[in-house]
């Protein structure tokens, strides 16, 4: 909510800013205020939807944020055109305020958690499910444990004491005999020196290559905001309302983004993000051909641009996946709890959004000075040489090193990994906790 206020006031300093200075400041402020927001919504998207369907649900919000991106120069150039300067402010305020509403209803993960728990309480539930939710119990309760002192050791019995509807539920193969005494483990606090978790991160090569596709990915999706309006006009005679139509062909592949995260979901981020960065360059170097005013090459430019528009989609959602499975990852090969309570989500998207935002400064700038002084032809092609060499990395490291074999086409994608996952944190919590009845 704070960053949206931000945004807001932002957003003023630019409408009535009579000065470079108000003007630069308000921008700088508004970037600010709207990466807190971003991030914010990432984090949230995670916590709700789980991991295994995290592809699938980051495709609507890949869509979302496409269908912004495109639809901004687009309704710009029609309002600017019918209603002048403030008339386009106007519109933003509007839908800066539905957003606040819009926060205002939301109800966060953890109330609707307890609201959960007692509809099941007073409602019922079958034995799976009590037992699924015993279980969470359970492991809540050996989390609590682990930030306990070594002098504090308890069993796994009396953890569960308080719980009588989760413990007669579950089956005895759950839980380790009364006689067993958990090991203590030492409390992960600041005292232990470590690196910060954001170095730790950034030490994969699996989330650096994420993070480089997704800088390559806004530079392909935003060089044609600053050189696209000017090439139609140059050819066509388009006013600033054909500029902001001519987005459109861009936009329509977004709509695609839930289908491209399920895939990614059932057979991983390498192929889909390869094949969307390979899939760009043959349409980026056929723009070239767009070159004079005739009906053929206005139904040529769409044509390519909704091409190009769909390989930039497909790159997007896998990688907006990819971020969270890398945490997972990371998680699984550190003691519970070094990541903090609430994980390393936030930071992990912090990465994300200063990509992508590099990549949005980037695209304007490398487009338009290519554009500027050697023209349209060797704008796409140096932008086809950039997406070529691009996806020679994702296929390298996004989703894992391809040279392990079951990295390049995972069947299962995502919940495969999420599964190898959870199998490795299940090993490292027998070890600490001791083998369970079903083990022994």
């Amino acid at each position: 909510m704070a960053g949206l206020l931000l945004l807001i006031a932002s957003t003023g300093m630019l409408c009535d800013g009579s000065s470079v200075a108000v003007i630069v400041a308000g921008r700088a402020l508004q970037g600010a205020s709207s990466a807190v927001v971003w991030v914010t919504g990432l984090v949230i998207v995670c916590d709700t939807v789980g991991q295994r369907h995290v592809g699938e649900h980051m495709g609507y919000i890949a869509l979302a944020m496409s269908l912004g991106i495109m639809l901004a120069p687009l309704l710009g150039g029609i309002v600017y055109d019918r209603a002048g300067y403030y008339a386009v402010f106007a519109m933003c305020f509007g839908i800066l305020g539905f957003d606040v509403i819009l926060r205002l209803f939301m109800v966060e993960v953890n109330v609707a958690k307890r609201w959960i728990d007692v509809d099941f309480d007073n409602e019922g539930g079958d034995e799976e499910t009590k037992g699924q939710r015993a279980l969470r119990v359970e492991d809540d309760g050996a989390k609590d444990y682990d930030t306990t002192s070594s002098s504090n050791t308890t069993t796994m019995a009396a953890m569960t004491v308080d719980k009588p509807e989760a413990s007669k539920d579950v089956s005895a193969a759950v839980l380790p005999p009364a006689s067993i005494t958990l090991n203590p483990v030492p409390e992960i606090n600041q005292r232990r020196s470590r690196l910060p978790p954001i170095v730790t991160l950034l030490g994969s090569p699996r989330l650096l290559a994420s993070l480089w596709c997704t800088l390559v990915q806004a530079t392909l999706l935003t060089s044609f905001d600053a050189t696209l309006p000017l090439r139609v006009n140059g050819i066509f005679g388009w006013t600033s309302l054909g500029a902001g139509l001519i987005f459109l062909p861009l936009v329509l592949p977004a709509f695609t983004g839930p289908y491209i995260g399920k895939l990614s979901d059932n057979y991983g981020a390498k192929v889909p993000t390869a094949a969307g960065f390979v899939l760009a360059i043959p349409f980026l170097i056929l723009l070239r051909l767009v070159d004079h005013n005739s009906i053929n090459q206005k139904v040529l430019l769409c044509a390519l641009l909704f091409f190009y528009g769909l390989s930039t989609t497909m790159c997007l959602m896998p990688l907006m996946a990819e971020v969270s499975l890398v945490v997972e990852e990371k998680a699984a090969q550190k003691p519970k709890g070094y990541y903090g309570k609430q994980g390393a989500y936030a930071q992990a998207y912090g990465l994300f959004n200063m990509a992508f935002a590099g990549g949005c400064m980037v695209g304007p700038l490398w487009a338009g000075l290519v554009f500027a002084h050697a023209g349209w032809g060797t704008m796409t092609w140096s932008l086809a040489i950039l997406s070529a060499f691009t996806a020679v990395v994702a296929f390298g490291w996004v989703g894992g090193y391809a040279g392990k074999q079951g990295t390049i086409w995972q069947k299962g994608g995502s919940n495969a990994q999420l599964k190898t996952l959870e199998e490795k944190q299940n090993e490292m919590r027998e070890e600490r906790l001791g083998p369970t009845q079903e083990s022994v």
